[in-house]
């Protein structure tokens, strides 16, 4: 599989700039919804919440990947005990072409799979609008 510089780039720039768009307001929506001294408090839960959800979403796809993957793979035959060189060599070739192409459907369903994530999660963060932010106490 042979991916061009120019995809890669674009690619990076494009989750880089959404993670922008997202990490920083979730933040500033945490120390905004608190006391300025609180804000520290607020920041860092919010960061290890996030972490946390970070490890757990990872896991899950990826356990769900692993088995999905497996499933695909062994669906290929098996080679007979009694196969010659040539037909092992023959059935080499094939098994390689499964395993890539069992390799991008689950990377295609991981990526579908998140994407899904992605647009469910948008309905709480909308009524993260329109709140205002907490009056600051005077300080003694």
């Amino acid at each position: 599989i042979h991916v061009d510089w120019n995809q890669i780039t674009i690619s990076t720039v494009t989750a880089g700039f959404g993670f922008g768009l997202v990490i920083a307001p979730i933040g500033t929506t945490a120390i905004n919804a608190v006391r300025a001294r609180q804000a520290g408090m607020s920041s860092a839960i919010v960061t290890s919440l996030r972490m946390v959800g970070m490890m757990l979403g990872l896991a899950a796809l990826t356990s769900w990947a692993l088995a999905y993957f497996k499933q695909l793979v062994s669906t290929y035959p098996s080679l007979p005990l009694t196969a010659t060189t040539a037909q092992f060599a023959d059935w080499s070739k094939g098994y390689g072409a499964h395993i890539i192409q069992s390799a991008h459907t689950v990377y295609s369903a991981v990526f579908f799979a998140s994407m899904a994530l992605c647009l469910i999660a948008i309905v709480p963060a909308v009524f993260l609008w329109g709140r205002k932010a907490v009056v600051a106490e005077q300080e003694v």
